[in-house]
Parts: C-alpha cells; sequence; structure tokens
C-alpha cells in the first residue's frame, strides 16, 4: 500500500461488546503488531478567515502512541462547511463524493471539491439522483464500491391525513458510474398499517444490501412509539423485518442532530441525542436492538466529563473503518476528542483535537506526538464505510 494512504483515526474495536453484536473477524492486539487507523483534517489554505481549505491526510499508530501527517493536501475544499458533506472512504485510491453549491436561484452547481494528490479520486453521483423522485422530496443516497454504483431512495414517505400507505411502494435505485451500464430499479410494498417510513441510512446494493427505516408504531395511535424496520436487498428482489425494541430504545432516530452511525460488517452502531450506543446485527434472521453495556458506561463517562454549558443535548458521533468503530466526543473546553477501546472496553488511547493542533494519548493519558496545522477545525473527518447521506 503507498505510505500516504496508510490513514489512520482514533477507532474503536467493539468485539464481543454483547451477545450477537461481535465483529466477525477478532482483531487481536499483541507487541508485534502496528494498530494504524485513519482520518483527514481541515487546515486553512490561506489564512484564518478564508472559506478555503485542504483536507490533510492523518495516520495515528495506537501501538506506538505515534502521530504523523502527509502534509500534502489531499483535497482542496471551497467551502469552509463542507466538513458535513465531506464524505471520503480509506483505500487505494481514497475516495471522495464530489458536494456543490447552488447560489440563489440559479440552476448552475459550483464544484466544492478538488483533487490535490494521486491517491485521491472523486466519485461524482449522476444529476438523476436528485431528479428521481418527486418535487420537494428528498433522497438518501450511499455508494457500493464493489459494484461501483450509487443507490438511492426516497428520504420519507408519508399517508394522506388519517390514512395509512398500504398498497405503496417504496422505490430504490442503483445508478452505475461503469461506462455502459444501465440504472437498475427495485420497487417494495410498504409494509401494513405504516403511516409514515423515514429512511434513516442504506448500505449495499439491490443484489445485496439493505435499507433501514423508522416507522411511528402501526399498534400506537398517538405517536409515541416508533419501530425500526430493515429493508433486506438480495438478487434484485426486497423483504421487510421489523426490529425488536429492547434496552429501553423507542427507536426514533428522527431528531434535530441527525442519527449519526458507523457500520462494521453487518453490524450497525448508532446513537442520537443525548442517548446510548446501539447495535443492530442486519443479517440476523430477527434483528434486535442491543446496547453494549461497556461502551455504554464508557458514554456516560464522557458526558460527565464534556461541556457543562451546551444550549442542548450533545451527540458522539461514531464512524469506522474495517472491524474498528470511532467514537467521538467533546470535553470540558470544546477540544474534540477520539477514543480507542479494545473489547473489553479499555481505553487505548486517544486524540485531542483543537483549533490548531491534533495531540495522541496512549492509555495511560501520556502525551504522544503532536502535529499543529495553521487554522484547522478541530473536527477530524472520518471515513465513511458507505459514504451514506441522509439528505439531498
Amino acid at each position: 500500500m503507498n505510505a500516504r494512504v496508510r490513514l489512520a483515526v482514533v477507532l474503536v474495536i467493539l468485539m464481543g461488546v454483547v451477545a450477537g453484536c461481535a465483529p466477525k473477524t477478532p482483531v487481536t492486539e499483541n507487541p508485534g503488531t502496528s494498530i494504524e487507523i485513519s482520518a483527514m483534517v481541515k487546515a486553512n489554505a490561506e489564512s484564518p478567515g478564508y472559506d478555503v481549505y485542504d483536507a490533510v491526510l492523518l495516520s495515528w499508530n495506537v501501538s506506538q502512541n505515534r502521530l504523523a501527517s502527509t502534509s500534502a493536501p489531499v483535497l482542496h475544499l471551497n467551502d469552509k462547511d463542507i466538513g458535513y458533506g465531506l464524505h471520503w472512504s480509506a483505500g487505494t485510491p481514497i475516495l471522495a463524493v464530489q458536494h456543490w453549491r447552488r447560489e440563489g436561484t440559479s440552476t448552475e452547481a459550483t464544484a466544492l471539491l478538488t483533487v490535490m494528490s494521486d491517491d485521491a479520486q472523486l466519485l461524482v453521483p449522476p444529476e438523476e439522483i436528485r431528479n428521481s423522485h418527486e418535487a420537494g422530496g428528498s433522497v438518501c443516497r450511499w455508494y457500493a464500491p464493489a459494484e461501483r454504483t450509487f443507490v438511492a431512495a426516497p428520504r420519507e414517505l408519508n399517508a394522506a391525513p388519517q390514512k395509512t400507505l398500504n398498497g405503496k411502494t417504496i422505490t430504490v435505485t442503483e445508478y452505475p458510474l461503469t461506462a455502459g451500464s444501465t440504472t437498475q430499479t427495485l420497487s417494495v410494498p410498504i409494509p401494513s398499517g405504516l403511516t409514515q417510513v423515514i429512511v434513516v441510512y442504506g448500505s449495499g446494493s439491490l443484489d445485496s444490501g439493505f435499507a433501514l427505516a423508522v416507522a411511528p408504531s402501526a399498534v400506537v395511535t398517538n405517536d409515541a412509539g416508533f419501530d425500526l424496520w430493515l429493508l433486506r436487498m438480495s438478487g434484485g428482489q426486497g423483504t421487510w423485518v421489523k426490529c425488536a425494541d429492547t434496552s429501553g430504545f423507542d427507536g426514533n432516530l428522527v431528531t434535530d442532530a441527525g442519527a449519526s452511525f458507523a457500520r462494521i460488517g453487518s453490524l450497525l452502531y448508532f446513537t442520537y441525542g443525548h442517548g446510548k450506543i446501539y447495535c443492530i446485527d442486519t443479517a440476523a434472521a430477527v434483528p434486535s436492538v442491543t446496547a453494549p453495556e461497556k461502551v455504554n458506561a464508557l458514554l456516560d463517562q464522557f458526558y460527565q466529563q464534556g461541556p457543562t454549558d451546551a444550549e442542548g443535548p450533545l451527540q458522539a458521533s461514531l464512524a469506522s473503518e474495517g472491524d474498528l468503530l470511532i467514537i467521538g466526543y467533546p470535553d470540558a473546553s470544546w477540544n474534540e476528542l477520539y477514543y480507542a477501546l479494545d473489547s473489553s472496553g479499555k481505553v487505548l488511547g486517544h486524540l485531542r483535537a483543537t483549533e490548531a493542533s491534533v495531540t495522541s494519548f496512549d492509555a495511560q493519558d501520556r502525551q504522544g506526538f503532536s502535529l499543529a496545522f495553521k487554522g484547522m477545525q478541530w473536527t477530524v473527518l472520518f471515513p465513511s464505510v458507505d459514504l451514506f447521506e441522509g439528505t439531498l
């Protein structure tokens, strides 16, 4: 692998934390093994105050408490707020999804990303994704790398007042990037009795993939309860299965902040609001919602040690790469912290990101390396398995 694409970030090994939520391939730690994980940071390309940033790769060797950077920018960003829209995945090359900005009522769009390195490649979603559903309706989009295709589904389906979605279907569409390939669609009837379906995550293709949706419970008339539904896709066919909700989870992932997701194989981890971290094994015959006990005990500590002057509930951030999961949360001074844990819940180390630097620490909080970045935004940009984007 090219040295410049040995990306790294603060990740969390969540193996065996609860029954049914253990990665399929265990990762073992031993003195002869280097644990490296991936990230990018945004640094100001010119001077503070400009809306122009470069994304630089960051490499963190957890085992050795070492931090390194390629220094050369990988991507050029023409908007300071694109951190929330910079979806990228680790590998050779690094893949990043192009984003656009429209000025006022103009139909012309300005590209916000530019490749700065041979190790990076921009994926350009087809325009049809934004125009394939009803006017005014939003769309979810993700990427299936094996098939080199974007997959899109309507974000939300709603029944008329006092009606249900009985007889309605949801259509999932593939948009291949390979020249000569044609668009494929899959239409699946909505489960009986539902009044609303909101897609909150998607992964894979029509041949092998899933979409996760939240819906008000069909048996609760006051909208106090919600159910989670998996739309499983296999061989161009779709099947709905309702998740069993446990551990006090109410099923409502539609919050002001939006839920945070991370997929590790068939396991989908998520959190929303100021709540717990939950897990679903999307491959289970009857998927259930569980809350990894030791991981959530640590999350409670993050909450207790976090800012006390927040205007509202703060949500932890999740991401993943391989068999590793990232958990991020700010400290009392609003510096972003990202922790790496082993399967027992033990902290292996963490990163601290400020407006000027990123610093590594080991499990005993001993400082390792610190890298300074001019005009850096303190959010670390993590890789995304599915390049999922919730609303377009």
